[in-house]
């Protein structure tokens, strides 16, 4: 211990270890890993590891946005162009055959009402800004619940190149925007922040059939992750 302190003190104040030049081999390396590990420089993020998830997000929002006007509307696509563009009256009486709920057409109908505007984004500006924003979604789950920092980026790069979560952001359903709602409930359970994880829920079950199992799968996985929180978390999802 007293030749190391030496060595390091030695390096502080020359630049060079006494360990240069000595007859042991691996005696230098070793003095510079004591060093590095008493004067924390692990403690310097890479400045590479600061920008590679904006890399990730710039690339992730490029495979969402192109090519998304390449291919032609199918049939789903073109019910939700045709109730997009009545009025809300008469959207909300057609609605009331259908399947799913009328948000997803609701927030639709703005863009229905632009004139001149291509019927392909009517429906799939909406996916693309939903996928977009699930990527800050996501990123910022994984920064409270991934402590690695290679693990936390593996995870995010899998994420924006998905290819399920590129194929509906480029999809003009309601998919996308259900996919955001989901991760963000999840978010607001990790941040306790009850009043949106309601809005959330709400939202969910105005956009989509399934929504009353979503909201169901993120009650239990609650319950599961913090049970403390049972009662908050029943109360905002059953509001």
């Amino acid at each position: 211990p007293v030749v190391c302190c030496r060595t390091i003190g030695q390096r502080q104040e020359t630049g060079r270890g006494c360990g240069d030049g000595w007859p042991w081999p691996g005696i230098d390396r070793s003095v510079d890993l004591l060093r590095s590990q008493l004067h924390g420089a692990d403690r310097h993020t890479p400045p590479m590891s600061k920008r590679l998830p904006l890399f990730l997000t710039a690339f992730g929002i490029l495979l969402r946005a192109i090519p998304v006007w390449a291919t032609r509307t199918w049939y789903d696509e073109n019910f939700s162009i045709l109730l997009a563009r009545l009025p809300i009256p008469r959207l909300l009486a057609a609605t009331a055959g259908d399947v799913h709920p009328p948000l997803w057409y609701l927030l639709c109908w703005p863009l229905g009402h632009i004139p001149g505007i291509p019927a392909w984004m009517i429906v799939r500006l909406p996916s693309v800004l939903a996928s977009i924003a699930t990527l800050w979604v996501w990123w910022q789950i994984l920064k409270l619940t991934v402590p690695g920092n290679k693990v936390r980026m593996v995870a995010f790069a899998l994420f924006c190149f998905l290819p399920q979560q590129i194929y509906y952001a480029q999809e003009g359903r309601m998919y996308a925007l259900l996919t955001l709602l989901v991760l963000l409930g999840w978010l607001c359970i990790l941040r306790k922040q009850w009043v949106w994880l309601a809005v959330a829920t709400a939202l969910m079950l105005y956009l989509h059939n399934y929504g009353l199992f979503y909201a169901a799968a993120l009650w239990l996985a609650a319950i599961v992750y913090d049970r403390r929180n049972w009662k908050a978390v029943t109360i905002a999802i059953d509001r």
